[in-house]
């Protein structure tokens, strides 16, 4: 059964509200463009989830998509988390506020700006599309090559050969219109020759590609790009001043044995581009959720600012509620999980939330409607002005000091703040989890890099079981590149090749020498601690081979083997 959600959101910080906020957008003679209703399916893994132009995350439009399937059974539960999405406030020189805050689907228009910061009705039809790609569709790609065709790869793999990387000639056949020249370049490849082209009759591949760390390619993994222009639409929320910000979104998942966590994650990367011609300070960046832990009127929230994450369980051992129904929403039978949110490469700075239509919570604790209401909300403000304190609710006028994070503590503690030992009401809780980046500036490029995870073993009520473990554990896998993680370009090949590649030695000064033996080495190429290639040796002898470090800064670096079976990586650390 659907859920009823309201639609509209805006928000503004209190210190702002004696500025006049004038409200406009961009107006066109043109057709608007049209709402995105492109959407595809992450599966490849213990989650479903699924992904849509636009910036929407798990959601089909009407219900909630991140589900779980039993590894052992097969028995697909209901979904943990109803929508969620990125939203991001900044305020310009003028004390203007700029807000993008889509929800449910609303608000944010497919494809990427044109060089000159602009977009069109066309480039919101052409974008409207979720580009998916299986890593085992890439493993049997490279085993073809070289003697793969144009005609065969396009008949074989048009995942790949139709993958929007730049300079991509496959591109406008399969998908019918022209790939266009971005700067910052569109989805990431693995360049095999370096030339910054994508072809993969040269051996190039989609690819995951972090800031700061090597490519390596998942299981399954999912590219869309938006913005918060459109062309001829109002701003989000309606009237709002845009950002004027391009997101590039990519999804993945791995499928790994012997990280069963990693089988119950979904990771997502939000490439952020700043289009606007002036500087934005008081900015604030977002994931907003509904989780909808199966029944949606029973979920309790917190966080883990130590571990910046964000999770919801269930209020009690049951759920649903009153007993275990849920007004025909599905629910969960047996034992009700954790779904957590981390945010792996940015500080968690402010914990906040707000009331649904469920309950009768006080007014200024509900959904906004106004710009200054959302982005009091993005800076941990209640709808009113008045600030997050600490206890109860969290909405106690003045009565203490502001805080940053509701409800921090472990909900298994005894003391603290936590939504058990509130006795919090139930509720339809929507939750932002805000980092503050610092200014926009003209150009700016920013990533933000999450894990969606569900923990199967919870310890109701009140308890996470292994959930913070758990994230622990994921964080450091991010940390490490996935260093070890399995790839279907890597996962059939570790156990023969594990401790046949050697470094001596290690760590290096000027040189070091590398030993495969009879492992068919293609290439190598070394990233520096940054992410950046720094070396690619293309012709490499059998045996072994001697590398020049020379003059290479002091760090741990990854070096990557490219061998007739795939890929494979090893730590360097350079002194």
């Amino acid at each position: 059964m659907t859920k009823s959600k309201s639609m509209t959101r805006q928000t503004l910080y209190t210190t702002l509200m004696a500025f006049a906020i004038l409200s406009t957008h961009w107006l066109h003679a043109q057709t608007p463009c049209a709402a995105p209703t492109a959407i595809a399916e992450l599966n490849a893994n213990n989650i479903r989830a699924y992904i849509r132009a636009g910036g929407n995350l798990f959601n089909d439009g009407t219900d909630g998509h991140f589900l779980h399937v039993d590894p052992t059974t097969g028995v697909v539960s209901p979904t943990t988390i109803y929508t969620a999405s990125m939203w991001m406030g900044g305020v310009d020189p003028g004390g203007n506020i700029k807000l993008n805050a889509g929800t449910y689907g609303s608000g944010l228009w497919p494809g990427p700006f044109n060089p000159d910061g602009t977009t069109n009705e066309d480039d919101c039809a052409n974008w409207d599309k979720v580009f998916l790609v299986n890593g085992a569709d890439i493993a049997a790609m490279l085993a073809q090559l070289p003697g793969l065709s144009a005609a065969e790869l396009v008949a074989q793999f048009p995942s790949i050969a139709g993958w929007p990387a730049r300079g991509n000639p496959f591109f406008t056949g399969i998908n019918g219109f022209d790939l266009p020249f971005n700067a910052q370049g569109l989805a990431p490849f693995y360049d095999e020759n370096g030339d910054a082209v994508y072809n993969p009759l040269d051996g190039d591949y989609p690819a995951v590609y972090l800031q700061g760390k090597p490519p390596f390619v998942p299981a399954q993994m999912a590219w869309t790009v938006f913005n918060d222009v459109g062309f001829g639409n109002p701003g989000t929320p309606a009237g709002a001043d845009p950002l004027r910000m391009e997101t590039q979104l990519i999804a993945w998942v791995f499928n790994c044995n012997d990280q069963p966590v990693l089988n119950n994650t979904v990771f997502t990367s939000h490439k952020t581009i700043y289009f606007g011609s002036e500087a934005l300070d008081s900015t604030a960046v977002a994931l907003f959720t509904d989780f909808d832990l199966g029944c949606y009127l029973d979920d309790y929230q917190g966080c883990n600012p130590a571990l910046n994450t964000v999770f919801t369980y269930n209020q009690d051992v049951v759920d649903g509620s009153p007993g275990s129904s849920c007004q025909g929403t599905p629910v969960f039978q047996g034992t009700v999980p954790v779904q957590s949110i981390t945010m792996l490469n940015k500080s968690l700075d402010k914990f906040m939330y707000f009331n649904g239509s469920v309950g009768s919570s006080p007014a200024a604790t509900t959904t906004p409607t106004t710009t200054l209401e959302h982005f009091n909300y993005l800076n941990a403000y209640w709808r009113d002005g008045s600030p997050l304190t600490y206890g109860g609710t969290g909405y106690n006028l003045n009565n203490l000091p502001p805080v940053n994070h509701a409800f921090p503590d472990d909900p298994a503690a005894t003391a603290g703040w936590t939504m058990c030992l509130a006795n919090m009401p139930i509720g339809d809780i929507r939750t932002l989890a805000i980092h503050n980046p610092g200014p926009f500036l003209p150009g700016g490029i920013f990533e933000y890099n999450t894990a969606w995870t569900y923990h199967p073993d919870s310890d109701l009520p009140c308890g996470l079981g292994s959930t913070f473990d758990e994230i622990t554990l994921v964080q450091g896998l991010f940390d490490s590149a996935f260093d070890g993680v399995c790839s279907p370009l890597t996962s059939a090949f570790e156990p023969s090749l594990k401790g046949r590649i050697t470094l001596s030695p290690n760590p290096a000064t000027d040189a070091v020498t590398v030993q495969y033996g009879d492992v068919a080495v293609q290439q190598i190429h070394l990233f520096d601690p940054t992410g950046r290639l720094v070396r690619s040796y293309h012709h490499v002898p059998s045996g072994n081979m001697t590398l020049s470090i020379s003059g290479l800064p002091s760090g741990l670096y990854n070096m990557q083997f490219q061998t007739t079976g795939g890929s494979w990586v090893e730590k360097l650390v350079v002194r």
